[in-house]
């Protein structure tokens, strides 16, 4: 904890109430001020040793009524960051995972996929479900459902404030939870404590398993006792939470983790980089779409470019992508323009309207070209992989160009 203290340069501590005075004693060697740290809990609590109530920072309610939450640009949602998770720390000190609030959205709806794939729902029929929380909210995999999951999908959580296994038991019992979210210790408690037949679970119908290894025996021991579909995933601190998982709608029993997430790639190399063979062992590259433009080591967001060009009259709809030109990429933007507009400006004239309006490495140097219309999803999205593919072709004819001329 002092070293995390430290590595995030953080503010403020909150601290529930059981384990303050690890709190505190981390903080004084981390040369923290003790005046921000504060308790955190349900019901308000009396100060101990200096140490406040959290809701002593809270403003008065006509403070919070003139409040107005910040609203971040496409550009800041993809590089602010949400929250810091820590490695486990195999190779020294934990590292600290930088989120950003694009992060987490993005495997949220990567994840709702495979909730659903197969089996789509709407709000109305939606399955009725209950979770039990018992992850660490410090962990990827408990934000990740616990938090996030759960408010997007509206599910009704019961979190508890400390495991206890018997506790488990009894909560699955009297709230009726429907769908459990574990790691595999978890599932060899299930297996082999006497306990786990002394309280009715049969209203689970489901759960899914990842931050370790399980075996298909044990899978298969706690799926056929309990009679609950348990299906695997796999995910790391650096993706966010996950990135293979089995969907939903299977019912698998051969221990697989699942198929890739949505958006997501992934390979298997060797020592040397080479991509290994079908059965060979390797290790694991994964990566997701990659929108952002280098451009000479700098990076240009899309996003905030389409927003630009936006703001110019003439312009309908725009989208931007990199262009790789003489083995560098550069910004391209294809453009719908106004109809009345038509045959009255050329792509040369966006070119110069927006230099001065952003940073010379985010000029528009791979060319504007206009189209009838910028390809979107149903949903609004632009269609960025047949950007990337117009991107592609118009670089081969433009490559192709060049040569001819010398």
């Amino acid at each position: 904890m002092v070293h995390q203290i430290k590595n995030t340069e953080a503010r403020i501590l909150l601290a529930y109430p059981a384990l303050l005075k690890t709190v505190v004693q981390a903080a004084k060697e981390a040369g923290f001020p003790k005046d921000r740290i504060f308790q955190f809990s349900d019901k308000p609590k009396q100060s101990v040793d200096g140490i406040r109530d959290w809701r002593e920072m809270l403003g008065s309610e006509e403070e919070a009524n003139k409040y107005s939450w910040p609203k971040l640009s496409p550009e800041e949602a993809t590089t602010t960051v949400a929250t810091i998770n820590y490695s486990s720390g195999t190779t020294g000190l934990p590292k600290g995972v930088c989120v950003s609030h694009y992060n987490i959205i993005s495997n949220i709806e990567q994840t709702m996929v495979m909730k659903y794939l197969g089996q789509p729902y709407t709000r109305e029929t939606a399955p009725s479900e209950r979770w039990l929380g018992f992850l660490p909210l410090y962990h990827a995999y408990g934000q990740l459902w616990t938090i996030m999951m759960a408010l997007k999908l509206q599910v009704p959580v019961y979190v508890m404030t400390q495991f206890v296994y018997e506790d488990f038991l009894k909560a699955i019992q009297d709230f009726k939870i429907t769908q459990l979210h574990v790691a595999p210790p978890i599932l060899v408690m299930l297996s082999k404590r006497p306990e786990s037949t002394k309280y009715d679970l049969n209203s689970v119908k489901g759960a899914l398993c990842g931050a370790a290894p399980l075996s298909k025996e044990l899978q298969a021991d706690v799926s056929t006792r309990f009679k609950m579909q348990i299906n695997q995933g796999w995910g790391m601190t650096e993706v966010t939470t996950g990135a293979i998982m089995v969907p939903f709608a299977i019912n698998d029993d051969t221990g697989s983790v699942g198929r890739l997430l949505p958006n997501t790639e992934c390979m298997l190399i060797d020592d040397d980089g080479k991509e290994v063979n079908v059965g060979e062992r390797g290790e694991l590259c994964i990566r997701g779409p990659q929108e952002l433009i280098k451009v000479n080591s700098l990076q240009v967001s899309p996003a905030e470019l389409e927003a630009a060009l936006l703001e110019h009259q003439d312009v309908a709809d725009a989208a931007v992508v990199g262009i790789n030109l003489h083995d560098e990429e550069w910004p391209r933007a294809y453009v719908a323009i106004q109809d009345s507009a038509k045959g009255k400006i050329k792509p040369e004239d966006i070119q110069e309207w927006i230099k001065p309006r952003v940073a010379k490495h985010k000029h528009l140097a791979g060319g504007v070209t206009f189209v009838d219309e910028v390809p979107k999803l149903a949903s609004g999205k632009i269609q960025r992989k047949v950007m990337r593919e117009w991107a592609k072709r118009d670089a081969e004819v433009l490559q192709k160009e060049i040569k001819a001329r010398f």
